[in-house]
């Protein structure tokens, strides 16, 4: 079994994901050792902890360059330069995604660049398909069941919310901002 990301303690503690996942699993393959160290907290075996990375980066990193990030933006239509947000699933996300991606977009418009948004792949169908007709006649992009990856390692920065795109954006030196564009205070205990 592998876990991908840092699962956090309000997870093991609302819903015991952690301990969850081990009764299930001869081992865990995990990103950090921050990750490792939530899993021990949670009572977890340590024996079957492995901290080994992002892996499923692999892939990807063997094909990016300069190459590879205008062959991405090409492929959805982008000449410039290119801002991806990319919000966690919406029943996670602290605050109004809306309201996130009207300030986003404003400031996109504004300085004529390309937003992405890169939708979380269990956010609902027609929740996502609302949400892009919102938007339908603006410079945007939205994309659902496409792989992350080769967005957040062409965009010109990430911006996102206690999402592991941070991290994969970051594997390939993509800069990321973390935003609360609600003001609800979500980023006060980085």
């Amino acid at each position: 079994s592998t876990q991908e990301g840092w699962l956090r303690k309000r997870d093991e503690a609302t819903q015991g994901k952690q301990g969850l996942a081990a009764e299930y699993a001869d081992c865990l393959l995990l990103w950090a050792d921050g990750a490792k160290e939530q899993y021990l907290q949670a009572g977890v075996d340590e024996q079957k902890l492995h901290v080994v990375g992002p892996f499923h980066l692999d892939k990807w990193i063997k094909q990016y360059g300069t190459e590879f990030k205008r062959a991405v933006k090409n492929s959805v239509g982008v000449a410039g330069k290119m801002v991806v947000f990319a919000p966690p699933r919406f029943d996670r996300y602290e605050g109004d995604p809306i309201q996130a991606i009207n300030e986003l977009l404003g400031w996109t418009e504004r300085n004529k660049i390309a937003l992405v948004v890169k939708l979380h792949p269990f956010t609902p169908e027609p929740l996502a398909e609302n949400i892009a007709q919102h938007f339908e006649r603006r410079y945007i992009k939205f994309y659902l069941q496409e792989d992350a990856i080769p967005l957040l390692a062409s965009a010109d920065i990430v911006v996102t919310q206690h999402s592991t795109a941070a991290v994969e954006a970051l594997a390939f030196g993509t800069p990321v901002a973390e935003v609360d564009l609600s003001g609800t205070g979500i980023l006060e205990n980085l």
